[in-house]
């Protein structure tokens, strides 16, 4: 397919969305590619141009080795071993192996197409993708979220020798600069994303300083989470005052007239002064400005938590001592800032001198952060992890037309944290009328824990036996421990 954009990533994003790759998916895998290349398809290995010069070759550039691969001068063994005994990266992906390198080769020499070419290059990668690396192909092309894609790409496809959190994190990060980017559904927020946050993130012009109201519909915005990294979360412990604080930031988000800026007529404190005057409702609040720590004030004062605001408003390095006041937990935790799992809905994320974000979505494990933050009960309303319905309340949603059909359904399952087989397993039971006085795997899994239906292959007996699905169990069993 032809390639279209203005530069080398709008050209990859724009030929792996037109292959059928989602757009976390895409996001995902080309934050791999930003790691492996810097998005060069010349690229050649670092250390294989160390050693090329070493050796007294005339071709120990990028640009260099390509041309002498595609003039001959570099023979098809050669390029598949640049010195002997010894395999190094080229192209986007940093292809290392002889067996993928020569498909490369091949590939390039049949269309007589330089080895630099980037849409040969993106070429095979979808070959290989569709063939030698099925399992990564099927993650990406409908993946949940851009840390899921990232991931795979990095520990199945890329793998490189440090898959370490910060290099996950990293690579994920990459993506999501991608995605900020490129992506025409997830700019204000749409239903693609799986946890969420509301932000003030950047002028139209990539700086400080704006016009008022939102010139590109991503100064203000939801996005998928992410982690910073954050220094600490702040949890005001009334649900209540969580839920209005997340409704009043969606509400900026999805409202065009508030942009991004500091200075001027129109600064970061002219959201304040509008919504005041419209009490705080920001859904009707005219052209202005704010900036990430603002907007976070004022939607701490929408939200009934006693918050004030002052003459220029909270910054990211004096809001830690300003939410301490207002009774706001405090988490800094590092397990519970680095993983979307955690995210409670109504949360606020802050690194000091940099950036605040709120959280929108209650992630899968939301209930122990706030276990953690000595808060019990009153989960915000609308997020998707703690206080989740039963699995047989879901099920009869399901059976009830209320979560979609298919693909569809598998995602939004997921994205409220729900394990689709396991819902769906009870859906089956339903139809089939095997409703009887049977407990769902929540129930039975508790009792597993208990220690009722004993160890190892005994329990599975006894499960099977009872006509419960020992898997769908056993992962009931896992996330209540």
């Amino acid at each position: 397919m032809a390639l279209r954009g203005k530069d080398i990533a709008e050209k990859v994003w724009n030929f792996l969305t037109d292959a059928g790759i989602n757009e976390f998916g895409t996001a995902g895998l080309m934050g791999n590619i930003q790691a492996e290349s810097g998005m060069n398809p010349k690229n050649l290995e670092n250390l294989c141009e160390k050693r090329l010069k070493e050796a007294g070759k005339p071709y120990c550039t990028d640009e260099t080795y390509t041309a002498a691969v595609d003039s001959g001068e570099i023979s098809r063994e050669e390029f598949l071993h640049p010195l002997p005994g010894k395999q190094y990266g080229y192209g986007l992906t940093q292809l290392t192996s002889a067996g993928r390198k020569a498909g490369l080769y091949d590939l390039a020499k049949s269309k007589g197409k330089s080895i630099g070419d980037l849409e040969t290059q993106l070429e095979f990668l979808m070959i290989e993708l569709k063939t030698s690396y099925k399992t990564v192909y099927n993650a990406i092309k409908d993946a949940a979220s851009i840390k899921a894609a990232s991931d795979i790409v990095l520990k199945k496809f890329e793998i490189p020798a440090d898959q370490s959190e910060s290099v996950q994190n990293k690579r994920a990060a990459n993506g999501q600069e991608f995605y900020n980017r490129f992506s025409k559904t997830g700019s204000k927020g749409g239903n693609n994303m799986s946890i969420r946050i509301g932000h003030a993130s950047i002028s139209e012009n990539g700086t400080t300083s704006g016009k008022a109201g939102d010139q590109t519909g991503k100064e203000v915005c939801i996005r998928e989470w992410y982690s910073k990294p954050w220094d600490y979360m702040a949890i005001h412990p009334d649900a209540k005052v969580r839920e209005k604080h997340a409704a009043a930031v969606e509400a900026a988000c999805k409202n065009d007239n508030i942009g991004y800026n500091w200075f001027g007529e129109s600064d970061r404190n002219s959201l304040y002064r509008l919504a005041k005057a419209v009490n705080y409702d920001l859904s009707k609040v005219g052209k202005c400005n704010c900036d990430c720590s603002s907007l976070q004030n004022v939607a701490a004062v929408a939200s009934g938590s006693g918050a004030t605001y002052g003459s220029n408003g909270w910054t990211t390095s004096t809001m830690k001592a300003a939410l301490q006041a207002l009774g706001y937990k405090i988490i800094t935790a590092s397990t519970y800032l680095k993983d979307s799992a955690y995210c409670v809905r109504g949360a606020i994320y802050v690194k000091a001198s940099s950036h605040t974000v709120c959280g929108l979505d209650n992630g899968s494990k939301a209930s122990q952060t706030l276990s953690a933050a000595g808060i019990s009960g009153g989960n915000s309303g609308s997020g998707s992890g703690a206080g989740k319905k039963s699995v047989d309340e879901i099920a009869r949603e399901v059976i009830n037309g209320k979560w979609g059909t298919g693909d569809d359904r598998k995602k939004r399952l997921a994205a409220a944290g729900y394990d689709y087989a396991t819902v769906q397993a009870r859906v089956n039971e339903i139809l089939s009328g095997k409703t009887g006085s049977k407990k769902s795997n929540e129930e039975i899994a508790k009792e597993v824990i208990a220690g009722k239906w004993g160890n190892g292959d005994d329990r599975k007996k006894r499960l099977a036996a009872a006509g419960y699905d020992y898997a769908a169990v056993q992962k009931c069993v896992n996330k209540l421990l």
